[in-house]
């Protein structure tokens, strides 16, 4: 009688798993299907006039300019990216789970 009674656990706990990674599945399937035009992207501006020199050899570097935060080109640029990146994100099944276990630890550790 235990041993039914195991095999029978046993088989409804498989079942629910087979049914929520196929749940899982779906909705990655319906994440993975999302495509964006690179028309849609805005255009990053090339600053061509920043070079280093590394040991003789000459590295451009065209968007530096974006290391900077603060400034107020940079702060459009990625409001633009937001403006494009948010409508797909809040989609995501996990968005929920996402803000409630990373948000607090990225918050706590820049407070380090």
């Amino acid at each position: 009688m235990r041993i039914w009674l195991l095999l029978l656990l046993v088989s409804f706990s498989l079942y629910e798993g087979i049914a929520q990674r196929q749940e899982s599945t779906r909705e990655s399937e319906a994440l993975a299907s999302i495509s964006i035009s690179p028309a849609t992207y805005p255009t990053a501006r090339r600053d061509n006039t920043i070079v280093d020199d590394f040991g003789g050899t000459k590295v451009a570097d065209p968007y530096r300019w974006l290391e900077d935060p603060d400034a107020p080109e940079t702060r459009q640029f990625v409001s633009e990216l937001n403006a494009i990146s948010e409508p797909f994100l809040e989609k995501a099944p996990n968005r929920g789970n996402i803000r409630e276990t990373w948000v607090p630890n990225i918050v706590s550790y820049t407070l380090v």
